[in-house]
Order: structure tokens, then C-alpha cells, then sequence
């Protein structure tokens, strides 16, 4: 999923990771390095993704690490449900607008 960070809307791209399922996190990763984002951070979906309506909490930054490339960061996200105690779920039914071409 494409994401962005709510202070200064840095971009990354979340995903599900099996080897860190069962502690019940998320991982991200090509994060710019230009901008100081700090553990507590809170990830949204991004305006820039094609399938997700921006601003939908995903969860919070618990871990972070720069790159090998210098370039880059990657690390860990809290998700904002415990996806093993889910009670309610939200269907979006309308899909995000595409601008025409």
C-alpha cells in the first residue's frame, strides 16, 4: 500500500510480512531520507495511490532504519487494529475517482 507519513508526508510503501505476522506488525521500506521521522510517527494511506482514499489510518512507526544505499529507510509499523480481534470492518463501496486523460 502506499503510504505517507501525517507531519510531513514522507512516502513508503507498506506491506504484510509472515515473519512478522505473529508479533502483529507491518513492515515499510523506501522511505526518503531528506526528512527526520522519528518512532511514534503516525502512516496514512497516500494521496498518491491509485486504490485507497488518502489519510485512512494504517498505524504508527515502532522501529526505523536507514538503508545500506544511504538513500533510504525501512522498518516496522504498529497497525492501528489488531487484525486477530477485529469486531468491526469498514467497506468502502465507491471507488476513488480516476482523472480522465
Amino acid at each position: 500500500v502506499s503510504a505517507m507519513t501525517t507531519t510531513n508526508f514522507d512516502t513508503c510503501i507498506v506491506s504484510g510480512d509472515l515473519t512478522l505476522s505473529d508479533e502483529g506488525l507491518l513492515t515499510f521500506e523506501q522511505m526518503d531520507t531528506d526528512n527526520t521521522v522519528l518512532a511514534g510517527e503516525r502512516i496514512v494511506t497516500s494521496n498518491i495511490s491509485d486504490k485507497y482514499l488518502s489519510g485512512i489510518l494504517i498505524g504508527t512507526i515502532s522501529e526505523i532504519n536507514d538503508d545500506s544505499n544511504n538513500l533510504t529507510k525501512t522498518g516496522t509499523i504498529i497497525p492501528a487494529v489488531d487484525f486477530r480481534k477485529i469486531q468491526t470492518v469498514l467497506v468502502i463501496l465507491q471507488l476513488k475517482e480516476q482523472p480522465e486523460i
